[in-house]
């Protein structure tokens, strides 16, 4: 249904986090701000995060034409609800991924110098001056095997500024992508067994619910790291604390929690390990690439209410 002058109606379940872009689809559209009572009249959803939109939130929009995340994901859209009504969902997903790639950059980085845990040392009090020549297990990037899980836009980056910048050697397992430069396409398990660094960028599915457990950790090794800045639930925690523990695996870097926020069960455990960095799914947070997930999402909704 449309206003008087033509204009479609556009829920957005909260205020923009760019004011630009909200401006940008008022000028397109009705927009309504948290009024999801208002979704009968309603031909776009802009759901912003942690709105969940289920089943039962849909059968409240008869008019429903397009949703859209203003992440790069859909895991809180009930898509087979939204595919049996006709309705588009649309993503951010490549619309900032600059920000994922300098985190892990940023993990490797200070995972393999170990200059994460030196820091903590100077934080907690426990930091011995002479001990920085005495690891032996501060590496440099440059010569290492990363392999990358998931070879989408931000995956494509990493590998990227993995091989052209740092001059490491890049395998890379995804059975949907097309073949990229510079990167050796494996089986999974031979990326496990054949890299020093192992980074996940996928989404979560049936299929990748639980990839990593205790048996794939085993496989990356005891001087081995993983990074997952992909969904929650793609690794298990409680696998990564036990390797962690055990000395199974060398370290890791979470961004996401398979319950989020995570429990504190969770990150006692995760930190109890010394072995660990932890951030609060934040790792594409930034000024740009938010910028850029509100202008997507705004775009894509106009480009079908409009075309």
């Amino acid at each position: 249904m449309t206003t008087m002058d033509g204009a479609p109606i556009v829920v957005l379940s909260r205020n923009l986090s760019d004011p630009d872009a909200q401006r940008w689809l008022a000028g397109r559209a009705r927009i309504r701000i948290g009024a999801l009572e208002e979704l009968t009249e309603a031909e776009g959803l802009i759901a912003v995060w942690p709105t969940v939109v289920d089943r039962a939130l849909l059968a409240r929009a008869p008019r429903l034409r397009v949703i859209a995340t203003v992440t790069a994901g859909t895991e809180h859209v009930d898509l087979r609800a939204a595919e049996e009504r006709g309705i588009t969902v649309v993503s951010g997903a490549g619309a900032a991924p600059d920000a994922v790639i300098e985190w892990a950059i940023w993990a490797m980085i200070g995972l393999s110098r170990r200059f994460a845990f030196a820091a903590r040392r100077f934080d907690d009090g426990t930091w011995d001056w002479r001990a920085r020549f005495a690891d032996g297990r501060s590496h440099q990037l440059t010569g290492r095997t990363l392999g990358v899980v998931g070879l989408g836009h931000i995956g494509r980056g990493l590998a990227h500024v993995a091989s052209a910048t740092f001059g490491m050697r890049v395998l890379g397992f995804d059975p949907y992508a097309d073949p990229v430069p510079g990167v050796t396409a494996t089986s999974f398990d031979e990326l496990l067994d054949g890299s020093d660094i192992v980074s996940l960028h996928l989404p979560l599915t049936d299929a990748t619910r639980g990839l990593i457990g205790r048996d794939e950790l085993q496989r990356i090794g005891p001087d081995g790291i993983l990074i997952d800045a992909s969904r929650g639930g793609v690794v298990s925690e409680n696998a990564v604390i036990e390797a962690l523990r055990t000395g199974e695996l060398g370290a890791a870097a979470l961004d996401v929690f398979s319950e989020e926020p995570p429990s504190a069960a969770t990150v006692s455990g995760l930190v109890a390990t010394g072995r660990v960095v932890l951030t609060p799914h934040a790792a594409g947070v930034s000024t740009a690439a938010l910028r850029a997930l509100n202008r997507r999402a705004v775009e894509q909704v106009i480009a079908v209410l409009r075309p």
